[in-house]
């Protein structure tokens, strides 16, 4: 009988072991899928807009094409551009990068309700301050009303201010941080080679 009660236990040991194996294996299992759908869902909380680039460079986007959420738009530059629309009506526009982050690689902003997060760093803010002056810091790099050419139907960014970023993001890929939007709203002209 002894004997037989031993095996008895040690058979319970094992089922215990194997079922705490596979509760360990399928909790695990759980967390990763979870993970993988809050990174996709906070990933795909901008929307792509619509857009047109003239014959002179600069880009359009139609008024009536952007949705709610965060719109993006892959323009062809170095970096995305983002717009949202507030309460108001007006839209707001950044490059979806930001001057601290930048050297660490890719960076974007994803927007859960009202609040942008960085992809690098995790830093949030309102997005009440996208689009806004102000272009140190982790947030995205404000491309403000006075920098576009906007009508009554879209929102239009001119072809020297995509240049300037080009240039500015080349100069910030060789650590020189001097080169921002500030200075292209003064009028300063950059070639530095």
């Amino acid at each position: 009988m002894s004997k037989r009660r031993e095996l008895e236990r040690i058979r319970q040991k094992k089922r215990k072991r194997i079922n705490l194996i596979i509760g360990v294996s399928v909790s695990v299992c759980l967390v990763v899928v979870i993970a993988v759908l809050i990174i996709t869902s906070l990933r795909n909380t901008a929307v792509k807009a619509n857009y047109t680039i003239d014959s002179s460079g600069n880009l359009h986007v139609p008024l009536d094409g952007l949705h709610d959420n965060l719109n993006y738009i892959n323009y062809k530059g170095s970096e995305e551009l983002i717009l949202w629309t507030d309460g108001d009506g007006s839209v707001r526009t950044a490059l979806d990068t930001c001057i601290e982050c930048f050297p660490m690689g890719y960076v974007h902003f994803t927007l859960a309700g009202s609040i942008l997060t960085c992809s690098a760093c995790g830093t949030t803010q309102s997005v009440t301050g996208l689009g806004t002056a102000g272009w140190s810091g982790c947030k995205p790099i404000s491309i403000t009303p006075e920098m576009r050419e906007d009508t009554d139907s879209e929102i239009v960014i001119p072809s020297a201010a995509l240049a300037f970023a080009e240039d500015m993001f080349s100069h910030w890929r060789n650590s020189d941080f001097s080169v921002t939007f500030a200075s292209y709203i003064a009028g300063e002209a950059h070639s530095h080679g």
